[in-house]
């Protein structure tokens, strides 16, 4: 604590689990034993974030699970009114962020298409976001326009199968 740090968050924290050339769940120990330690000599909290492949690894040990508390994001769902609310204010959010002209006003009134197009995933949503601003960067554009937001957009077979993991 000498510099004020108070926790460290492992984003994709998942990749933990991949030690390599099929070895035995003791490597796997070990990394758990390791965020223990720094964890007990430190006294800095450590917050894991991943896809639901991360519960498999909490679950190797007593300790791990004891100490680590499951918190779920659940993607939002078009049925219930505040979700409906609670996604376009995150799209709002997304859209305010994008370092390119946008006509948010009209990108908004698309909101039906980002959802179903993302499955009510934010993650989603983000990384096509992300995909065609880049697109647009890299292309010298200047202007963030649905028609690059479509031509970026997962297919939805792609968006099903990964929304397995923020369901």
């Amino acid at each position: 604590m000498k510099h004020g740090v108070r926790a460290v968050i492992l984003d994709e924290a998942q990749h933990l689990m991949k030690v390599g050339n099929g070895q035995s769940a003791s490597k796997l120990l070990d990394q758990l034993d390791w965020i223990k330690s720094i964890t007990n000599v430190t006294g800095v909290l450590h917050v894991l974030i991943g896809t639901y492949e991360l519960l498999s690894f909490q679950n190797l040990n007593g300790q791990a699970a004891r100490r680590g508390l499951d918190l779920h994001f659940k993607r939002y769902q078009f049925s219930v009114e505040q979700d409906r609310r609670n996604f376009q204010a995150a799209l709002l959010a997304l859209l305010k962020q994008v370092p390119l002209n946008t006509d948010i006003e009209s990108l908004m009134q698309q909101w039906f298409y980002f959802y179903e197009r993302s499955i009510g995933c934010v993650g989603v949503l983000k990384d096509w976001l992300i995909r065609a601003s880049g697109a647009c960067l890299r292309r010298g554009e200047d202007t963030l326009t649905i028609e690059r937001i479509q031509e970026y957009a997962f297919n939805l077979a792609s968006v099903r199968t990964y929304g397995y993991r923020c369901s």
